[in-house]
């Protein structure tokens, strides 16, 4: 870089081109790193809703060893009923099973013989969908900002099938 005198100070400065130049770098900078930050923050919203459906899953199975059948989500009195978006009570014992976070929902779907769940964090990008008779955790892309329910839902329970497989076309 060149310094310019100016004056009879001696004082020195920067050149206006050379300011430029940097005020250019770091609008390139930010313009990079900015639609970067907003896929790892969309990342980190479909993870919390991966651990939720991992949550359900586990909370239906616990379920189904002591009732034998499966619960919904339907009538358990969480906010948002049947698309649950705060504490979750299968049994509606005051016992909490799931606890969602905010911007999280959860629908689940049960009958005797099986089960489906779908998750959704509002801020992400993936639907997540489970279903009791494949080991699988099948997803789908969605809006971001689009609530669960408005564009997918957890699919009625059959037996001995994928349900999920339908709507849900990727696997986690």
């Amino acid at each position: 870089m060149r310094y310019v005198r100016t004056g009879i100070t001696g004082r020195c400065g920067f050149t206006l081109v050379e300011l430029l130049v940097v005020i250019a770098i770091v609008g390139i900078i930010a313009a990079l790193g900015i639609p970067r930050l907003n896929e790892y923050r969309a990342r980190s919203y479909n993870t919390q809703a991966l651990t939720d459906i991992q949550t359900a899953r586990t909370a239906e199975l616990g379920f189904f060893v002591d009732r034998q059948q499966f619960a919904s989500t339907a009538g358990t009195g969480c906010t948002g009923d049947p698309i649950c978006t705060g504490p979750v009570d299968f049994i509606s014992n005051g016992v909490v099973d799931i606890t969602l976070k905010p911007g999280s929902a959860l629908e689940a779907k049960g009958t005797a013989a099986s089960f489906t769940a779908a998750t959704k964090q509002l801020r992400g990008d993936r639907v997540y969908c489970v279903d009791s008779d494949s080991s699988v955790i099948r997803y789908a892309i969605d809006a971001i900002g689009a609530p669960l329910g408005t564009n997918f839902s957890a699919p009625i329970p059959i037996l001995n099938q994928d349900d999920c497989a339908a709507n849900f076309p990727f696997i986690q």
